[in-house]
């Protein structure tokens, strides 16, 4: 029989917990028309490993998910969680490929060769320079898409890319700029027969994408020509995504949850909207460094 293999867990809630955005808002509520806009967590798989197995781990690894599972938490303020609430949307992660790595790694590479200049310029602090008595770790960090979406990101000190730290967004874009990387600079046909059928060769933007709803119930009501009725009936409809014998390849350990929709508002409008907390487990296999 085959050894199983161990699953590294990390849980924690989305806007709350370190490791999963906590610069976001950490409450999800009903929107008026049920669809919201610009909602998203960056789940940190780097960061939440290295403090659950007290040791540095690299975002310049693909990291081997099995498991992914979303849910509501109750929050104890000023709002009573009388009734409940659905919200779906988008798990998002980018998987490795040979442009996509190559540009991470030319990113990382540029960082090492520009140590001198950096420490020479008074950029002391950046874990690239030459340092001579601290204990930075040296290891290029970066974001899904601007500044802020991870802890420890690093400069990107170019000028020349958008905002002020590394992101997949701008490493991407940038690269694939670099090497003539669309069919049309490559002299491809972008219509017609034998047209080409993919945009860049780096996959700016283009991501693999899983969708996800749940929902809680605390209680229901009726409301009728005789008054309301409260139905006492709990219930939590947690989503769950499971792999066996597969696992989905994270390169960075990256990965986005976005809102796109929620029940409607209550139709009582004079109660005050419920708000939960998104409690999110990952289940990781292991990982492997490029």
């Amino acid at each position: 029989m085959a050894m199983s293999k161990p699953i590294y867990m990390v849980a924690g809630r989305l806007g709350v917990t370190d490791g999963f955005d906590i610069d976001q808002t950490d409450t999800i509520d009903e929107h008026d028309d049920g669809a919201p806009s610009g909602m998203s967590y960056k789940v940190d798989l780097s960061h939440l490993l290295s403090e659950q197995l007290g040791k540095q781990l690299d975002m310049m690894s693909t990291y081997r998910v099995k498991y992914i599972s979303l849910n509501f938490r109750n929050v104890n303020d000023l709002n009573d969680n009388d009734y409940g609430l659905f919200a779906g949307g988008l798990v998002n992660w980018y998987s490795p490929t040979k442009h996509r790595i190559d540009a991470l790694q030319a990113a990382r590479q540029y960082k090492r060769d520009s140590g001198a200049v950096l420490a020479a310029a008074g950029n002391a602090s950046d874990p690239f320079s030459a340092f001579t008595s601290e204990k930075h770790y040296k290891g290029l960090r970066f974001n899904w898409s601007g500044d802020g979406d991870v802890e420890a990101e690093t400069r990107d000190e170019t000028g020349i890319l958008a905002g002020t730290y590394f992101s997949y967004a701008e490493i991407f874009d940038h690269y694939n700029q670099a090497i003539g990387g669309t069919p049309a600079e490559e002299g491809r046909p972008t219509g017609g027969e034998g047209m080409a059928l993919w945009n860049s060769r780096t996959g700016v933007g283009e991501y693999e994408s899983l969708y996800w709803a749940t929902y809680i119930r605390n209680s229901g009501l009726s409301d009728d020509t005789i008054g309301v009725t409260f139905n006492f009936e709990p219930e939590v409809g947690q989503w769950t995504w499971q792999s066996d014998a597969n696992h989905l390849p994270v390169l960075g350990g990256l990965m986005e949850i976005t809102v796109h929709q929620t029940n409607t508002d209550n139709p009582r409008a004079a109660e005050v909207e419920d708000d939960y907390n998104v409690e999110c487990v990952i289940g990781v296999e292991g990982w492997s460094d490029f």
